[in-house]
């Protein structure tokens, strides 16, 4: 499994890979309506994600996805929007949080 802090330093590279993206998209859109890029480094470096996490999407490699691209990097997370099969509502607001949380989760 990756150490915490390469988990941290890959998650906020997809972000800001995605939000540059994103400015260029809008570029692009006000020049061109058909105009769009997507970010093929995404899905690689997701997929490289999960195999270093020892993750798949059958467990916890859902998660990741959901929270990178449902809850926008964690910026739109609030408690309770995550319940495990345990019932509890872990706090998975930053990337430091998820990892704990995928981390004890994949241990037990």
């Amino acid at each position: 499994m990756i150490s915490k802090e390469l988990f941290v330093e890959t998650v906020n590279f997809l972000r800001e890979q995605h939000e540059a993206e994103d400015l260029l998209n809008d570029v692009l859109k006000k020049l061109c309506d058909d105009s769009i890029i997507y970010g093929k480094s995404h899905g690689v470096i997701f997929n490289l994600l999960e195999e270093a996490m020892n993750v798949s999407v059958d467990d916890y490699g859902s998660i990741l996805s959901w929270w990178l691209y449902e809850r926008d990097y964690g910026r739109t997370f609030k408690i309770g929007d995550y319940v495990g099969e345990d019932g509890s509502k872990p706090d998975l607001s930053t990337a430091e949080l998820l990892y704990n949380y995928i981390v004890t989760q994949v241990k037990e």
